[in-house]
């Protein structure tokens, strides 16, 4: 009976609760990566010479596709920006958008 009384009280909320997608399917869609590179050298003892380092990079690429028939549109934004030692480096910024048309 316990039992019986468990599955009735966990199966008949999800029934009353159960929603379905009321909202229009949009044209859009997006993604977007983004990520962390850290890098670390440590010398000790090391006759040659040398110095210890810490470098980072962050980086990040974004997506952004509008697609209706016969149009299409797609933005693409990519960064890195990061440091090594005291200098700043990899500041590169590249953007670009496709526009078409399908026959």
């Amino acid at each position: 009976m316990k039992l019986f009384i468990i599955i009735v009280l966990t199966i008949i909320p999800s029934i009353l609760f159960t929603q379905t997608d009321s909202l229009p399917k949009s044209n859009w869609s997006t993604s977007a990566i983004t990520g962390l590179n850290i890098s670390q050298i440590a010398l000790s003892n090391w006759t040659q010479g040398g110095d210890n380092s810490l470098a980072w990079t962050f980086f990040s690429k974004v997506d952004v596709l509008y697609s209706s028939n016969p149009w299409a549109l797609k933005n693409n934004l990519k960064l890195a920006f990061g440091s090594a030692a005291n200098c700043k480096i990899l500041r590169p910024r590249i953007y670009y958008t496709k526009f078409g048309i399908q026959l």
